[in-house]
């Protein structure tokens, strides 16, 4: 019996959460599907926010803040300390 799309998409978040970033054609191989399958269901994760995509490859999304910005990721511009009284 064939696999389902969705089991598939889990199997293929899994993959990517495990290994952080993974070409497509990997993704197929181990998955046993065509590369076109493949490429079909990262671009249904990634329309969902659940993977980023690159040129041939996916990794696991960046955790974003409130303002949909990466988490402790950028520069700090300031920081603020306790005067002393």
């Amino acid at each position: 019996m064939r696999e389902g799309a969705a089991e598939r998409h889990d199997r293929l978040l899994n993959l990517v959460r495990e290994r952080g970033t993974v070409r497509v054609s990997d993704l197929a191989d181990r998955l046993g599907v065509a590369t076109v399958t493949a490429r079909r269901d990262v671009e249904a994760l990634a329309s969902r926010g659940l993977l980023e995509r690159a040129h041939g490859s996916v990794s696991w999304p960046a955790e974003r803040g409130p303002a949909g910005t990466p988490v402790g990721g950028g520069p700090v511009i300031g920081m603020l300390a306790p005067a002393a009284a």
